[in-house]
């Protein structure tokens, strides 16, 4: 994806919940499953990562999934994505 599409998609999903991380990550893994970006093993993987970090889950869970996609411009934007409109 896009930085653009990226940044979008995690603003949208991580924003539309009410302090659930969990419900969060299920959202960004239906979208980013859905639009071929993220197969089951990589999510499985990226939830373990964001899971061993300290700190809160769905932020490194989006630090991760951003990393994967797209290096370092992805960590950072779907950091900033998830972080800033909240």
């Amino acid at each position: 994806p896009s930085l653009r599409q990226l940044s979008w998609v995690v603003a949208r999903d991580v924003n539309r919940t009410v302090g659930g991380g969990n419900a969060a990550m299920e959202l960004l893994r239906r979208a980013f499953t859905a639009n071929g970006w993220l197969d089951d093993a990589a999510h499985g993987i990226v939830v373990a990562v964001s899971r061993l970090t300290p700190g809160t889950n769905i932020l490194a869970y989006c630090t991760a999934v951003g990393w994967r996609m797209r290096g370092w411009r992805g960590s950072a934007v779907s950091l900033l994505a998830a972080s800033v409109p909240s």
